[in-house]
């Protein structure tokens, strides 16, 4: 539904530009900007849980899904203590709203994501960019998710090397 200030053509030209700069995985189109990550979501009916609801031997996550995203990451560092070095980064992964409803995708809090030989775990998701100061769904226009470095032994995800 267009608004006053802006048409329907508008916003198909944001989409166009969007995807022409971060990629486009569903149409399998690389964008200038091409960083491709994978989201783990977490199987609910796989993981077991004992009597408190905690995890009896961690999460099981389902197959990963391939979406194009913005990335910003911060500076490693390293933190020493009495178990050894252990290493800390917080990344902001940025997903096109429109390109997640096209896939039938939802991320969350707690999504797995694995991007440059790491895995993050999402601790904060905001959906608050509009088009237009318009609250309607139809004009969120990205889905900004904040992370945190995990390390692989605390997860249920294995990686597959094929010939």
């Amino acid at each position: 539904m267009a608004q006053r200030f802006y048409s329907d053509l508008d916003l198909a030209t944001f989409d166009k530009f969007n995807r022409e700069l971060v990629g486009d995985v569903v149409n399998e189109k690389d964008g200038i900007i091409f960083q491709q990550v994978v989201v783990y979501k977490i199987s609910v009916k796989d993981t077991r849980t004992n009597i408190y609801g905690e995890t009896v031997g961690g999460k099981v996550f389902r197959a990963g899904v391939k979406v194009a995203a913005l990335v910003d990451s911060e500076d490693q560092t390293t933190n020493t203590d009495e178990f050894g070095p252990d290493r800390v980064q917080n990344v902001s992964f940025s997903f096109l709203r429109k390109t997640l409803r096209d896939i039938e995708f939802v991320v969350d809090v707690g999504d797995i994501v694995n991007w440059n030989e790491g895995f993050w775990e999402i601790t904060n998701k905001s959906e608050n960019q509009l088009v237009g100061g318009q609250t309607d769904a139809d004009y969120i226009h990205s889905v900004v998710c904040n992370a945190y470095l995990t390390r692989l032994s605390h997860l249920n995800i294995e990686r597959v090397r094929s010939i």
